[in-house]
């Protein structure tokens, strides 16, 4: 039988103030101090959020007391200069081996479940965060909807859903806020609406990423990516993706990052006579960092009005 599932105890355990000095740890089954975590969290202590520690009192071992959870918030408060004597709340447990401890700290562990994006970004919007309420601004603008929950993979359905959080907040932040992904929002919606995969993270990112790599010099004209858009969708980009092995299951950069942004560049680059074509040396500038494209592309910038420019009437 798995371990995991053995019954340990009919008691809840008893609610008590411990202070952080007596509290000690056994690293046979206790996870390793994770330092950037224990950082994070004594910069940014709030004790509303802090929860209450998981403990053990070792009857068999002059009753001494073992943290089963919260090890990391126990250091954050130490690096943070709490002395031995501060307390803080505890669920003491009568468990009677670390055997049992260790089954209570795995079965803690898996049952916890971190937010997802979509989870963090509407109490987000309750607080006013820049991001993200710009986020939902252009979202709406372009007549797209973000879900409160997330009912299955909304990117896959005949739907304009988006729940691609981490990757619409990434590229709000790029330049001009929100320009960009309102940008690509519109293009998706003039050319892709309510089609399959429209709103997939990959996609959005890759689309987006092209834009921020060749806007404003000769190598993009956007009559000529309308033009491309009008005769794609989505299921086209994707099975162009599959020949770069890329990983269609994850979601913008984790998807394969800038990568995708060449999947656009061969669709864009069909049709277009030698001299305008984005070649290999321009197409590495999908992989620079931000300075060294900006860097880069200062010889090929062009004056505004030599260009195109998308007409979504966006103001941000």
């Amino acid at each position: 039988m798995d371990i995991i599932n053995n019954k340990l105890s009919e008691s809840f355990g008893s609610y008590e103030y411990l202070s952080i000095g007596t509290l000690k740890v056994d690293d046979d089954y206790q996870r390793n101090k994770i330092y950037t975590h224990i950082k994070n969290i004594a910069e940014n202590l709030d004790f509303t959020a802090f929860g209450v520690i998981e403990v053990n009192r070792r009857d068999w071992q002059n009753n001494e007391l073992y943290i089963v959870d919260g090890l990391q918030r126990i250091e954050a408060l130490k690096k943070a200069g709490y002395k031995n004597d501060f307390k803080v709340p505890c669920i003491v447990h009568d468990l009677k081996s670390n055997v049992e401890e260790s089954i209570l700290f795995t079965k803690l562990n898996v049952q916890k479940k971190k937010l997802s994006a979509l989870q963090k970004f509407w109490p987000r919007i309750l607080q006013n965060n820049p991001v993200s309420c710009g986020v939902l601004s252009v979202v709406q603008l372009e007549k797209f909807e973000i879900p409160h929950k997330n009912n299955g993979s909304a990117a896959k359905s005949l739907t304009n859903k988006i729940t691609c959080i981490d990757t619409l907040e990434d590229i709000y932040k790029k330049k001009e806020p929100g320009r960009l992904l309102g940008n690509a929002l519109w293009l998706i919606q003039e050319h892709w609406s309510n089609m399959k995969y429209n709103t997939d993270g990959n996609l959005i990112w890759g689309l987006s990423h092209f834009i921020y790599t060749y806007e404003n010099t000769k190598y993009l004209d956007y009559k000529h990516l309308h033009s491309t858009m009008s005769k794609l969708n989505p299921i086209d980009i994707r099975e162009e993706a599959n020949k770069f092995n890329l990983n269609t299951s994850g979601v913008g950069k984790r998807g394969g990052g800038k990568i995708w942004s060449e999947v656009f560049v061969s669709f864009y680059n069909k049709n277009l006579s030698a001299d305008k074509k984005i070649n290999d040396d321009e197409k590495a500038w999908i992989r620079l960092s931000s300075n060294s494209l900006d860097a880069v592309k200062k010889e090929y910038l062009v004056e505004s009005d030599e260009v195109s420019d998308l007409d979504n009437g966006i103001d941000i």
